[in-house]
């Protein structure tokens, strides 16, 4: 009886040491992903060079993405009221226009120069 119980303690052992190797190498894998993924994205929003590259800062976007997100969630919220006054109708209308605004700057990339090929 007391071999059996070796060999299947070996058995458990082995199989433990399996499933810790696989663990390992899954979380091992998972970090590199993340890795060149963060690295991948920070290689797109960098500026490029050239007549028709970016021109907008990078920094005014990113502003006006959060200001877009702030204002939408104003705008959802006084819109899921049900009984709407004429001020909040109002303050609705306001609200539109600033979302629009907002997002006119979150999107803009700058003027484009030159789109016409030139030479023979």
């Amino acid at each position: 009886m007391q071999t059996l119980s070796v060999t299947n303690s070996r058995k458990n052992v082995f199989i433990l040491l399996i499933i810790i190797t696989f663990t390992v190498f899954s979380f091992a894998t998972y970090s590199i992903y993340q890795l060149a993924k963060d690295t991948t994205e920070q290689t797109i929003n960098r500026k490029s060079s050239g007549k028709n590259g970016k021109h907008t800062n990078q920094n005014a976007r990113e502003t006006a993405k959060k200001m877009y997100e702030k204002v939408k969630k104003e705008f959802e919220q006084l819109d899921k009221k049900i009984k709407k006054t004429k001020e909040d109708t109002k303050v609705l209308d306001k609200l539109k226009k600033q979302l629009k605004h907002w997002k006119q700057k979150m999107d803009k990339t700058g003027e484009n120069h030159s789109q016409k090929p030139k030479g023979n």
